[in-house]
């Protein structure tokens, strides 16, 4: 600046005809960007507003349509549309919110079993249809609290709530005898599992991310009304889960006193071996148990693919349909009873009824026709022989049981009288009729 004998002031007027000083022309040079940046930002704080008010509406005035009482599974096959379903189901609660005088003079609505009912209630009373069985029916637990979308439950829910059926029901019924019962908590064992969620679309309420398994299990212990359970099982595997973080996730919740161990249910034996091998390297808990299909008729991923689980690692199992889906109580073996499920919900047991049918499943019923044979001379029934088949196998650590009469339960602990009489011979005569028992691995001479 020296050399050429101009001020600072007279050299900035020369690179800015119109005098501008370096400061201000940087402000003005800025000044388009500014603006661009504040209009930016107020759009996205006006959209963001925006949602959260729409939210705040949306739950006030939320009519939860989407948890309105079922439709009952008669009337569904009639209906020919899901649009149809949907303008019966919301005719169906407009019916029930509007006074009508004349409404006691009709036939009981199923609903009509959901309300509570006066007094000490059974257990029966209490768990009645709720793990399963025919029809929409099945799927209410009678006498069980109101629950709303947000999880609370009995007395926390606003008065102006009507009750609304939620997956779930089967806990808040068992929640409810131990409460009644007044039942030690260190005499019984109470497992629970995680995957599917309560049935909503939402992707956060299923699968086996760190997210979803610590609040279904969160859930879960709320709806049971218990401070733990003992076991907690992965209803499936989460292809779109890294197991890693399943394994963290689980050892997370056993290490917070929430359960004692963990457990899978249909997982492969490979996808087990990679959660006990990532448990052991991290010193993390690993899965001590697996829920497989196994029964008479269901051998080979049991007996086969487990085996070196067992021989390896002691991995328990809580077995599931160990009667088939009925099949081995052997309740058709003659036909198809009316009172059924495959009878009164046809159209859900489609496939079971078309391979039922078939040359295949007849010759099948005349199997199980034999086994009711060995269980006569048993003084036993079919059923309780078929339940014993499997509780006698070593590798199986408990056999589920589902019913929905108190004559089936009745039956089923039969199995324990018939038991000890599940020789070797037995099993073996079992084989000869079933002729369905896998092949273990060739080990070529060397065991």
């Amino acid at each position: 600046m020296a050399d050429s004998g101009l001020t600072s002031r007279q050299a900035r007027a020369t690179y800015h005809p119109k005098g501008y000083g370096v400061s201000e022309g940087l402000k003005r040079a800025r000044r388009p960007f500014r603006t661009r940046n504040m209009i930016t930002g107020g759009l996205i704080s006006a959209f963001a507003f925006s949602v959260y008010m729409y939210s705040i509406r949306a739950v006030a005035q939320d009519d939860f349509a989407d948890l309105a009482e079922p439709v009952s599974e008669d009337t569904r096959r009639n209906l020919r549309s899901i649009e149809e379903e949907k303008r019966y189901s919301e005719a169906l609660v407009a019916d029930r919110l509007a006074p009508q005088p004349g409404i006691a003079a009709e036939a009981p609505q199923p609903t009509a079993a959901a309300a509570p009912v006066p007094g000490r209630r059974s257990i029966l009373q209490m768990v009645q249809g709720a793990f399963g069985g025919r029809g929409a029916e099945s799927k209410i637990v009678w006498g069980a609290p109101s629950v709303d979308r947000l999880g609370r439950i009995g007395a926390e829910v606003p008065q102006e709530q009507y009750s609304r059926r939620l997956v779930g029901e089967s806990e808040i019924a068992m929640g409810q005898a131990f409460k009644e019962l007044d039942v030690d908590r260190s005499q019984i064992v109470v497992t629970t599992k995680i995957f599917f969620g309560t049935g909503k679309s939402d992707p956060n309420q299923r699968g086996l991310s760190r997210k979803h398994i610590i609040e279904g299990m969160r859930a879960s212990l709320k709806r049971l009304q218990l401070d733990y359970v003992d076991v907690v099982f992965c209803h499936r595997p989460d292809v779109a889960t890294p197991i890693e973080e399943t394994v963290r996730a689980f050892s997370w919740v056993i290490d917070q006193g929430w359960a004692f161990y963990w457990g899978t249910s249909e997982w492969s034996s490979q996808q087990i071996q990679e959660a006990i091998g990532i448990a052991d390297r991290l010193g993390l808990h690993r899965p001590v148990v697996e829920q497989p299909q196994y029964s008479i008729l269901h051998r080979e991923k049991f007996e086969v693919e487990y085996a070196p689980l067992f021989k390896n690692y002691g991995l328990g199992t809580t077995i599931w349909s160990p009667l088939a889906g009925g099949e081995l109580s052997g309740k058709y073996a003659n036909g198809i009873p009316e009172d059924s499920r495959w009878k009164t919900n046809p159209n859900f047991y489609e496939k079971q009824i078309k391979e039922y049918e078939s040359p295949e499943g007849q010759a099948r019923q005349a199997k199980i026709r034999k086994l009711g044979d060995i269980a006569k001379r048993l003084d036993s029934t079919t059923a309780a022989v078929a339940l014993a088949w499997c509780a006698k196998n070593p590798n199986v650590s408990t056999v589920i049981l589902g019913a929905t009469k108190v004559e089936q339960l009745e039956e089923n602990f039969k199995a324990l009288d018939v038991l000890p009489k599940i020789t070797d011979d037995i099993v073996k005569e079992i084989d000869e009729i079933f002729e369905n028992k896998p092949d273990q691995l060739p080990t070529y001479g060397r065991a």
